[in-house]
């Protein structure tokens, strides 16, 4: 997973996670690595989501 990654090198957490919907655990994860994720570390993963075939 592209975010996993990410994590690795990204910025420290700043105030509180956003909320993600599609996946309560997420921001619960990020506050304990105490890391962001940009969305565009992982830009192509989210395109490819979007992408035919992606559901």
């Amino acid at each position: 997973m592209a975010a996993v990654a990410a994590v690795a090198e990204a910025p420290d957490l700043a105030g509180p996670p956003a909320a993600a919907p599609w996946d309560p655990a997420l921001a619960v994860a990020l506050v304990e690595l105490g890391a962001r994720v940009e969305e565009e570390a992982v830009l192509d993963d989210l395109l490819a989501d979007l992408g035919p075939g992606s559901r």
